[in-house]
């Protein structure tokens, strides 16, 4: 990957437009990478890539809620056969 300073990518702006066609190219600032520049084709194909991770992330918190559901439903119809007996006896076992 090219790296230009941010003074020197001032003067050579359509340069650093062509050399970014072919690779990134990292403008930096006092040392440090500051801004990247790439390609349309470049900045399509990451987007594509975000959102399918985001596609994937909100079908694993999909399913984590539905998971999440079954189980509070199933602990919950478990508690409804406890008796004041089976309360007592956890809450000793759990001190």
């Amino acid at each position: 990957m090219r790296a230009i300073t941010s003074v020197e990518a001032q003067s050579r702006f359509e340069q650093l437009l062509d050399a970014a066609q072919r690779e990134p190219v990292t403008i930096t600032r006092l040392g440090e990478p500051d801004t990247f520049l790439i390609s349309a084709s470049d900045m399509q194909e990451l987007l594509a890539i975000q959102r399918k991770r985001g596609q994937a992330l909100e079908g694993v918190r999909s399913w984590c809620a539905g998971a999440t559901a079954s189980i509070n439903a199933k602990q919950a119809a478990e508690v409804a056969t406890l008796s004041d007996e089976d309360v007592v006896r956890l809450v000793h076992e759990l001190r």
